[in-house]
């Protein structure tokens, strides 16, 4: 009976412990994921940016600083157009991003990346720092977005 008792609870702990190794691998990966997604927007590979969305991907903005607003991307070209949109729009002189800070966190739906990023000119001088939330899932084994979200910073 002990011997049954110490089995139960021997892959009880190993089940936990290959699960916590799991997360942290998949947050590892959504980390990078990120940060090639913060490359691509730098470059202007609005292709690449869209590559790493699932669709429909779903932009939360507040209109005029407090009017919230949900604009839903049903495709790639549609991503595309929305990214060059926001690109254009940017700071004037944006030359380069930094991530200050990123934690993912699991979620029902997969994780949540919680993001703090600076940009900067050709100076070196920041324009602007700013806090995001990134929302990921599974799709087919690679971690895709499928939901961002600006945050009060």
């Amino acid at each position: 009976m002990k011997r049954i008792i110490a089995t139960i609870l021997s892959l009880l702990i190993t089940s936990n412990v290959l699960a916590d190794h799991q997360e942290g691998t998949d947050k590892d990966k959504i980390k990078s994921a990120y940060s090639a997604y913060v490359d691509d927007f730098m470059v202007g590979d609005f292709k690449a940016i869209a590559d790493k969305f699932t669709y429909p991907a779903t932009f939360r903005i507040k209109l005029l600083s407090f009017i919230p607003l949900s604009l839903t991307l049903d495709n790639e070209d549609e991503m595309i157009e929305q990214y060059k949109s926001l690109k254009a729009d940017v700071q004037e002189g944006y030359s380069y991003s930094i991530i200050d800070r990123i934690t993912v966190e699991k979620i029902e739906e997969g994780y949540v990346a919680d993001v703090i990023y600076s940009r900067f000119n050709a100076k070196d001088e920041l324009l602007i720092t700013g806090r995001g939330l990134y929302y990921y899932k599974d799709v087919n084994g690679s971690w895709k977005m499928y939901s961002v979200e600006p945050v009060d910073y």
